[in-house]
């Protein structure tokens, strides 16, 4: 009879959650990013779009590198990662690690079923800015292109109202393209 190992692990907690050997090596003073408390995703975005009140915002879904599908027809997809890994805190997704640039990019797509925007935050290590595009129904050039800079880990924006029951699609892209980027998941919520 063959020797069985079983090992029996607790679930990580986010707050302790540890880094993959490629997202250390590849990103300086690489930490976890964590996900924000509806509240705290409120009053972070207050600060970030300089609101004069925090946005109401309705429930969150959350993508992440282990769960990339979520109700309402929301995704995430990678184009070129340089690594994706599955791991007890969510996934760990690796743009232009090693030296290779490939247009690298991350991308959300969901299908709104009502006429609000939405608010997205994407938990990301960058040290370059983080150029996005928006594309509505299909089209081949962007309704929105803009840049924005991380604010603790966190790519806060605002994906304006779109045409009901149409595809919108959020590009995310390293800037410079050959910056090194890490992902870890990105939450979307309606702005009531």
């Amino acid at each position: 009879m063959g020797l069985v190992i079983v090992l029996l692990a607790a679930p990580v907690q986010a707050a302790h959650a540890q880094l993959s050997p490629f997202m250390k090596a590849g990103v300086a003073d690489a930490v976890f990013v964590d996900r924000y408390t509806p509240e705290t995703r409120a009053a972070a975005a207050q600060s970030v779009l300089h609101l004069a009140a925090p946005l109401k915002l309705g429930a969150a879904i959350s993508l992440t590198p282990d769960n990339p599908y979520a109700d309402e027809g929301v995704a995430l997809n990678v184009w070129k990662p340089s690594f994706v890994l599955g791991t007890e805190a969510g996934g760990e997704i690796g743009i232009n690690f090693w030296g290779l640039h490939s247009d690298g990019h991350i991308n959300v797509s969901f299908t709104p079923h009502s006429p609000h925007a939405r608010l997205l935050d994407c938990r990301l290590l960058s040290a370059g800015a983080i150029t996005y595009k928006v594309y509505e129904n299909g089209a081949g050039t962007p309704a929105v292109e803009a840049q924005a800079v991380l604010v603790d880990h966190h790519l806060l924006l605002t994906v304006p109202a779109a045409a009901v029951d149409k595809p919108v699609l959020v590009e995310l892209w390293p800037t410079p393209a050959t910056e090194v980027v890490g992902f870890f998941g990105c939450d979307l919520s309606e702005i009531d």
